[in-house]
């Protein structure tokens, strides 16, 4: 009698990778995944839901650009939009525009319309090389004199309330620098400066660098340590040193750099930056960039991405991971989407390089963008990010439910996970496959799961479909309200089930797609795939 062999499924933290040939995906990789997240010890579960922050509809129209959060000394947290040429501002949720002298404070910088850089607990905010520099605080927010030939000013005489008109800002190694200036009439597209040491409100006319190598304009700037990292389109640079004396170009890469300032974010250790059209690099030094997202080459190069659209992305760092959202989508909905609608989450802990997973929001709303500054955008656990379709921020990974709220009531996304083809290292020998063991993990609520199976590397015609019905996890019995003998102390909202699955029958390889239930959370921590080798002829 033929012996039953098994195969064990309990490692998933390859992530996503859209190659569409089945012999290049490795064994703990998956080539369609939705809404599930990656447990970093094995298994697979659904995300958790968004949340609204704002109380009300912010704007109209509605087309954020670029977001921070500031956080005071006595922890006051201050979230700012950029949208629709205006600076908005909330510390609850309730937002409203910015203003000095009543009249709302353009926004005009392309496309990111503003830039932040804090200064203890002063926010700098560049508007555009056509407008002043914001300067706010809580008490008097004011626009700058713009600098130029009568406004620059010696060590000696620092003045105290000028600031370069300018695309691009940062504050590193106590100088405030800004990039992309409008200098007396003239624009410096490549001029990087910086302001006198600790006086981020004055200027010497002689502190600053042309940087006309590497082609295009300058396209951000970024603190990443002991360097200011300047990006181009197709370069980038980094600035060392201390001061006016010791400041030292050198070039990172003339290969690839940042499309534009909301395709850069940054972690404690990392910068991050997407090369249009190539994909997404790292910098963890001053070595030559490396690209991490091979796993997504198809969908830059898909009929799905709109290429024209090179505007419509935004990366940031959120809660330890990579968020990346780009004009894509994989469900045949026609033609490219006209702005963001996929977020590709890179999340560096999985595997030995990281793994990806994609996120689509209820209804198909898109985020971006993301917030920055405070805590890498996570300041007191929150993570903001802008919806781009409707008027909301949102906390991401806040609500315990396969559900999004962007008005005000919870809607359900999809959620799947599709495993590579498995064929028991003999992709041309028949087998026949017996039923399955699922481990599955329970939740505070019951959910059903359905199963679908495919065979013999057609992933377009069902084989075998299961729902399977997993029953909520035990309570913990609580002091003063159990009934002693019917009751049982232990840890409630937690547990795994073995349910056994449906037989595949006979077939060379096979993949199993999991969809979950709409609003509710689930999980599957791992797969026991059994089989009867048939004799090779």
């Amino acid at each position: 009698m033929a012996r039953v062999e098994a195969l064990n499924l309990v490692n998933f933290t390859g992530g996503l990778n859209l190659r569409a040939d089945a012999f290049e995906l490795a064994e703990n990789e998956s080539p369609d995944m939705l809404n599930v997240d990656i447990d970093p010890r094995g298994g697979f579960f659904s995300r958790k839901g968004w949340e609204r922050w704002n109380s009300t509809p912010i704007a109209s129209p509605w087309d954020p650009r670029s977001m921070f959060t500031h956080t005071l000394a006595n922890g006051t947290e201050h979230v700012f939009v950029s949208n629709n040429g205006v600076l908005w501002e909330s510390t609850n949720g309730s937002f409203s525009t910015v203003q000095v002298s009543a009249v709302d404070v353009a926004a005009s910088a392309s496309p990111h319309l503003a830039d932040f850089a804090a200064w203890g607990d002063t926010l700098y905010v560049a508007c555009g090389n056509q407008e002043q520099v914001l300067q706010w605080d809580t008490s008097a927010p004011s626009l700058m004199t713009a600098a130029g030939a009568s406004t620059f000013t010696a060590y000696t005489a620092p003045s105290t309330d000028v600031f370069p008109q300018c695309d691009f800002i940062a504050s590193h190694s106590g100088y405030m620098f800004a990039a992309g200036t409008y200098e007396d009439s003239n624009a410096h597209p490549h001029r990087l400066r910086w302001s006198h040491p600790a006086v981020p409100g004055a200027w010497n006319s002689n502190d600053y660098i042309d940087i006309k190598e590497g082609g295009g304009p300058i396209t951000g700037i970024l603190p990443m340590r002991d360097h200011l990292l300047i990006f181009k389109s197709s370069s980038v640079w980094a600035l060392f040193g201390y001061d006016s004396n010791s400041w030292q170009l050198v070039n990172v890469t003339r290969e690839v750099g940042a499309v534009h300032r909301q395709a850069i974010a940054r972690s404690e250790q990392t910068v991050f930056f997407f090369a249009w059209p190539r994909g997404v690099f790292a910098i963890t030094d001053t070595q030559f960039p490396v690209e991490i997202s091979q796993q997504l080459r198809p969908a830059f190069e898909d009929a799905y991405f709109a290429n024209s659209a090179s505007t419509e992305l935004w990366m940031g760092w959120l809660k330890d991971r990579l968020w990346v959202s780009v004009p894509y989508w994989n469900d045949g909905l026609g033609s490219p989407p006209p702005t963001a609608k996929t977020s590709f989450v890179f999340d560096p802990s999985l595997g030995k390089q990281g793994a990806w997973t994609a996120y689509i929001g209820a209804g198909s709303e898109g985020v971006g963008p993301f917030a920055q500054g405070g805590n890498y955008g996570a300041s007191d656990n929150k993570a903001f990010a802008c919806c781009r379709e409707t008027a909301s921020v949102v906390r991401v990974d806040e609500l315990d439910l396969a559900g999004d709220n962007f008005d005000g009531s919870s809607a359900p996304f999809d959620t799947r996970y599709m495993t590579r083809w498995v064929d028991a290292g003999w992709p041309s020998l028949r087998k026949q496959w017996r039923s399955p063991d699922l481990v599955l993990e329970k939740r505070s609520s019951a959910y059903d799961l359905s199963l679908t199976v495919f065979r013999d590397f057609d992933s377009s015609v069902p084989k075998r479909q299961r729902t399977v019905s997993v029953p909520s996890a035990s309570s913990a019995g609580v002091w003063g309200a159990m009934t002693w003998g019917t009751d049982y102390w232990g840890t409630g909202g937690s547990g795994t089930l073995l349910e056994r699955g449906p037989s595949f029958g006979p077939a060379s390889s096979v993949q199993l797609m999991f969809e979950g239930e709409d609003l509710k959370s689930w999980g599957v921590n791992g797969l026991v795939l059994k089989y009867i080798p048939r004799r090779l002829r």
